[in-house]
């Protein structure tokens, strides 16, 4: 008997979709939550990152529709929106949730546009805005003064998924099983740990975006746990690999971690940012089991347009580019690893969730380098010292600007900067 319930559990297990029971689900396969409270942009993220999402995100026209509709029940003029507005053109609009350029839009003339730092955006709802309602406007986000004017309601979005009560924890059409659950909170080493996922049909964690890394985070909040093992094993010198066979289109390794370590471990203490760190295999600690919900009915396939990737950069320095951080970038003084010759600026921009964290890997030089907000604040200016341990600055919003001027003086030994930059 025993035997039988192990191969039971061994199985996919199969539901329907469903969302979240506090959100409602529009058009079959969106999962949204009016909340009507007016807040800055900044709280309306933060608020949908605790519920394991964005502000939402609308990919076609049939969608913008659904969700004008539903909202308009409220009294409510504008409602934020997850798009991050970085220029004056739609393909310059990027969405929250990492899924690309505003391919799909729907602006009101003469949006969007970037004057007066207008890099977020906003639905117009209200039956009174005539001709308008339905459309969307680009808004200052982060205002200095933080005015009453630039606070909204908002609609956060989450992820749909799919009904499974056994789950630990259900998200995104996967269960994930924390070690509290599975061992009574034991902490064990990496191949233990693979075997009480594997008993449970699951296998250790792979993460494949920032807002599941995020999500995981979460889990942890307010209690002891430091550090849990992630399904990361390395393939290489400065390569890893999922166990579970996934594809490696995420990550998030502290660009400070030990490469020599075989597997790898997520801080998820409550003053981290959830980066991915190098841990011997044979430490013993908490972990996260992850197993897929086989859906007996499937999620309504969104329609949506897919846009290109912004165009590579050729030159590794990066020297005066944008980097818009949908995946982590690095850049350095010009040339790369040799003595610096040129003045160069960097525009750094993060989705509109994040802070952008700047990780000075190296820096041989006695060059000046300054950091500004989006404000132009001066957040960081580091000058005189020609060697410095790594270290990190953290900007307090999702656009920042780098400048960096060589030494008027050089020797053979400078040899300039590397940094890498994260969505934090």
């Amino acid at each position: 008997m025993k035997s039988i319930l192990l191969f039971l559990s061994l199985l996919p297990v199969a539901y329907g979709i469903v969302c979240r029971s506090d959100y409602t689900m529009i058009n079959g396969r969106l999962c949204l939550k009016y909340y009507p409270i007016v807040v800055p942009h900044s709280a309306a993220e933060q608020r949908c990152k605790l519920d394991g999402g964005t502000l939402f995100t609308v990919q076609n026209s049939i969608d913008n529709r659904a969700i004008t509709e539903w909202i308009s029940a409220t009294n409510a003029q504008q409602v934020w929106m997850g798009l991050s507005v970085f220029g004056d053109s739609p393909l310059l609009t990027y969405w929250d949730d990492n899924s690309g350029v505003a391919v799909y839009n729907n602006f009101h003339p003469p949006y969007p546009n970037e004057k007066f730092n207008s890099h977020c955006a906003a639905l117009l709802v209200n039956a009174n805005q005539g001709s308008t309602r339905g459309q969307w406007i680009s808004s200052t986000c982060n205002n200095q003064n933080n005015t009453s004017s630039l606070q909204r309601p908002y609609i956060c979005q989450v992820p749909p998924t799919y009904s499974y009560s056994p789950c630990d924890i259900n998200y995104n059409g996967y269960c994930y099983w924390r070690s509290k659950v599975l061992v009574n909170g034991t902490k064990l080493n990496q191949a233990q740990a693979a075997a009480a996922c594997s008993q449970r049909g699951a296998q250790l964690v792979s993460i494949h975006s920032k807002m599941e890394n995020d999500f995981i985070k979460l889990q942890y909040r307010g209690t002891t746990i430091q550090n849990i093992f992630i399904g990361a094993v390395r393939q290489s010198a400065l390569t890893y690999k999922w166990a579970d066979g996934t594809y490696w289109d995420f990550t998030y390794i502290h660009p400070f971690s030990n490469h020599s370590k075989l597997c790898l471990m997520m801080s998820v203490n409550d003053g981290s940012v959830g980066l991915w760190n190098g841990v011997d295999c044979s430490e013993e600690l908490d972990f996260l089991c992850k197993q897929k919900i086989s859906p007996t009915v499937a999620v309504p396939e969104q329609l949506k347009s897919f846009a290109k990737s912004p165009p590579a950069i050729l030159d590794f320095s990066s020297c005066n580019s944008t980097l818009i951080l949908r995946y982590p970038n690095m850049f350095s003084s010009n040339p790369y690893n040799s003595i610096p010759t040129t003045y160069c600026s960097w525009r750094l921009l993060a989705l509109g969730p994040y802070q952008i964290g700047i990780y000075f890997n190296s820096w041989i030089t006695n060059g000046v380098l300054d950091i500004y907000d989006e404000f132009d604040n001066n957040i960081g200016h580091f000058a005189g010292t020609a060697q410095r341990e790594p270290f990190f600055v953290i900007t307090p919003f999702n656009i920042a600007r780098v400048t960096f001027t060589p030494a008027s003086h050089v020797t053979e030994d400078d040899r300039g900067f590397v940094a890498s930059v994260l969505p934090v």
